[in-house]
């Protein structure tokens, strides 16, 4: 597995990044179905994301009471393995954290 940690997160990450490992390596993974209704954060970042990447097939939510924002993560499977993203949804924007690839194993 490659993580890649955002330039645009680092204020935020920097200071979690322990406790934010732990949260993405145990985060629990809903499957997105047709007709779906999202919250606001969970809403805007498929949007956002799916301009970039497409649409994806699972997300998760998470976080720590004390910290200013929660986690919204989306996975998607590529033909070259699984890709995940995290992001901060602070309540007023949402900031990009960190990627997971993990690459698909050569003949699987």
């Amino acid at each position: 597995m490659e993580r890649t940690w955002t330039t645009v997160g680092k204020k935020l990450s920097e200071p979690r990044k322990g406790a934010l490992i732990t949260l993405f390596d145990g985060i629990e993974w809903k499957p997105i179905k047709h007709g779906d209704s999202f919250g606001m954060g969970i809403a805007m970042a498929l949007t956002k994301l799916a301009q970039e990447f497409g649409s994806f097939q699972r997300y998760a939510m998470d976080g720590n009471d004390s910290w200013p924002f929660h986690v919204i993560a989306f996975e998607k499977r590529y033909k070259n393995g699984l890709g995940r993203v995290y992001v901060a949804d602070t309540g007023c924007e949402l900031i990009p954290l960190a990627s997971d690839l993990f690459p698909k194993e050569v003949g699987s």
